[in-house]
C-alpha cells in the first residue's frame, strides 16, 4: 500500500511539472533598445516624384528599358530617361531633387553619406540636369559626372548640360557656397549667376562669365519657381543675381565693391580675388587705356603710355618746354576792307602814266658840226 502511494505521488508531481506556465523572458532594457534603434550611414534611396510627357528606367545599362512611374524607387546602377518635350523629377531624401530635361538620359552612381552628409554622384550622358537643392548638405554634395569633366554644389542651384556634339555646358544660377567644375586639365570656380564650358575631353574648362540670357530661359523654363529668387536683391545691395550679383547674402560684394587682392574673396563679382589684369601690357593692369602705345601728348598727371613721365619726351626732359617760333597770323578780311575801299564801291579805274622820252642811245659818231 506505502509503495503505491509513492508511485502516485511522483506521477502527479510529474504531471504538475508539464502543466507548469513557462517563465517569460526578461523585458529589453531601454538602453538596448537604444543601441537597435541607430539610424542608418546611407541615405534612402531616390524616386521619381514627377513625370511629364515619357520617361523610362532600367536597372542598369545591360537592362531592358521600362516605362517609369511616379514613386519608383532608384538606387545604384539605375538609369532614367525622358523623351521628346519631356520632363522628370528626382527627390532625393535630403531634400535635394534633380530635374531631367527633355531627351535627357542619366545613370545614379553613388548614393552614400549620412543624412547629415550626403553624397549624390549622378554621370549626365546626354541633355541636361538641373539640380536644386533646399537643405543643408553639410559636408556632402552633389556631383554631376559628364564624358568631359564633373561639376560639383553644395548649395542652391546648379544646371548642366551635355550637347550632341558632347561639349558641356555649367551654369551655376544661385550658390550660397561655390559650383566647383573641374576635369583632369583644370578646374574653375563659379558664384552666383555664373557659367563655363568644356569643349572637349582634352581641353580644361573656359574662363569663368556672366550667366547667358538662353540659359536662364531654360531655367525659368524649366523651374519657373527659381525666377523670384534670381530677380530679387536680397541683400539690398541694388543689384540682382541678374545684374552680376555673385553673392545676394553680402551686400559688400557686388559689381562695384572694391576687390583688395589676398583676402580670399571675390568682392566685385569678376570672378577671381583682387583686381584683374586688363592684358595690354602695361604697369596699370586695371585701366586699359593705360599702356605702351596710348596717347600721353598732354601734361595731365598721368602717364598714360609707361614711359615714366607725364606728357610727350621729345629729347628734352618733359619739365622743360621749347618754345616755337611765332607765325604772325595774316590779317583777316575784316581789317582788309576796313582799312580800303569798301567791298561794295566800284573798282578805281586804271590810269595810263604819261609816257617819258625814251633815253637816246649812246653813238661812237661825234655830234654834228653846227652851221655858220
Amino acid at each position: 500500500m506505502r509503495q503505491l502511494l509513492y508511485t502516485f505521488t511522483i506521477l502527479t508531481l510529474l504531471i504538475a511539472a508539464c502543466n507548469a506556465a513557462p517563465t517569460p523572458p526578461p523585458p529589453i532594457s531601454a538602453a538596448a533598445t537604444a543601441v537597435v534603434a541607430v539610424a542608418p550611414t546611407t541615405p534612402s534611396v531616390a524616386a521619381i516624384s514627377h513625370i511629364k510627357g515619357d520617361a523610362d528606367q532600367r536597372l542598369d545599362e545591360t537592362s531592358v528599358w521600362n516605362v517609369a512611374s511616379i514613386g519608383q524607387s532608384l538606387a545604384s546602377g539605375n538609369q532614367v530617361r525622358t523623351g521628346v518635350e519631356s520632363l522628370a523629377t528626382v527627390q532625393f531624401a535630403q531634400g535635394a531633387i534633380t530635374r531631367l530635361g527633355p531627351e535627357t538620359a542619366f545613370t545614379v552612381i553613388e548614393l552614400s553619406g549620412d543624412a547629415q552628409n550626403p553624397l549624390i554622384k549622378l554621370h549626365l550622358s546626354l541633355g541636361q540636369l538641373f539640380v536644386i537643392i533646399k537643405d543643408s548638405l553639410g559636408s556632402g554634395a552633389v556631383e554631376i559626372e559628364t564624358p568631359v569633366g564633373s561639376a560639383a554644389v553644395r548649395g542652391s542651384l546648379m544646371s548642366v548640360k551635355v550637347t550632341e556634339q558632347g561639349r558641356v555646358e555649367i551654369a551655376c544660377l544661385e550658390t550660397s557656397g561655390k559650383c566647383v567644375v573641374e576635369n583632369d586639365h583644370g578646374a574653375v570656380e563659379l558664384e552666383s549667376g555664373q557659367q563655363t564650358e568644356i569643349d572637349a575631353a582634352d581641353e580644361p574648362p573656359a574662363p569663368v562669365e556672366q550667366i547667358e540670357e538662353d540659359v536662364l530661359a531654360e531655367w525659368f523654363e524649366t523651374n519657373p519657381e527659381t525666377q523670384t529668387i534670381v530677380e530679387a536683391d536680397a541683400d539690398g545691395d541694388g543689384f540682382t543675381l541678374l545684374d552680376g550679383d555673385c553673392n545676394d547674402g553680402d551686400a559688400a560684394i557686388q559689381p562695384n565693391a572694391d576687390d583688395p587682392a589676398g583676402d580670399g574673396i571675390d568682392g566685385n563679382c569678376d570672378a577671381a580675388d583682387g583686381a584683374q589684369p586688363d592684358n595690354d601690357g602695361d604697369g596699370d593692369d586695371a585701366d586699359s587705356a593705360i599702356n605702351p602705345n596710348a596717347d600721353d601728348s598732354t601734361q595731365d598727371g598721368i602717364d598714360q603710355n609707361c614711359d615714366g613721365v607725364d606728357g610727350p619726351i621729345d629729347g628734352e626732359p618733359e619739365t622743360a618746354t621749347t618754345a616755337e617760333p611765332e607765325t604772325p597770323e595774316p590779317e583777316s578780311t575784316e581789317a582788309l576792307a576796313t582799312d580800303g575801299p569798301a567791298a561794295d564801291d566800284p573798282a578805281p579805274e586804271a590810269t595810263e602814266s604819261p609816257a617819258e622820252d625814251p633815253t637816246p642811245e649812246e653813238s661812237d659818231e661825234p655830234p654834228p658840226t653846227p652851221e655858220n
